[in-house]
C-alpha cells in the first residue's frame, strides 16, 4: 500500500507522539464536540464520492482502514496493546476510545471530504492546529 497523503501522514505522526496528558485532553475535547451519527455518515459518504471521482489519487483502501490506523497509533502512543477496534465502535468510556476517535476523524476529514468542522476541532484544540 502506498504512503498516505501529507495531511493524513501529519496527523498519524502526531498521534504516534501523543502523551497521556494530551490524550486525556483530546478525549475531553472530543466528548464535548463529538459529531452525531448523521455527521459521521455524511463524512463517510462524501469520502466515498471523493474516492469515486479521484480514485487515481487515493491510494488508501477505505475510511475504515484509515480510521483503524489512527486508532492504532493512539493506542501504541499510550502504551496500550492494539485491540480490534471497529471504525465506528460504541463509546466504551476509555480515554483511548475518545482520543483514538478524534484522531481517526481528523484523518478521515483531512483533505478527504467536505467534512463538518466538528471532526477536526477536538484534535485542533489539543495540538494547536
Amino acid at each position: 500500500m502506498d504512503t498516505p497523503d501529507a495531511p493524513v501522514r501529519r496527523i498519524l505522526e502526531r498521534a504516534a507522539r501523543i502523551t497521556s496528558e494530551e490524550a486525556t485532553a483530546l478525549d475531553a475535547a472530543f466528548r464535548t464536540t463529538a459529531p452525531d451519527d448523521g455527521e459521521v455518515q455524511a463524512v463517510l459518504d462524501r469520502h466515498q464520492l471523493w474516492k469515486n471521482e479521484w480514485a487515481m489519487f487515493d491510494h488508501w483502501p477505505d475510511p475504515y482502514i484509515e480510521m483503524r490506523w489512527a486508532r492504532d497509533r493512539v493506542c501504541a502512543a499510550l502504551g496500550l496493546p492494539a485491540r480490534p477496534l471497529h471504525a465506528l465502535e460504541p463509546d466504551d468510556g476509555s480515554v483511548a476510545w475518545g482520543a483514538g476517535t478524534a484522531a481517526a476523524y481528523a484523518v478521515l476529514a483531512a483533505g478527504r471530504a467536505g467534512a463538518p468542522s466538528t471532526f477536526g476541532s477536538a484534535w485542533g484544540t489539543v495540538v494547536g492546529e
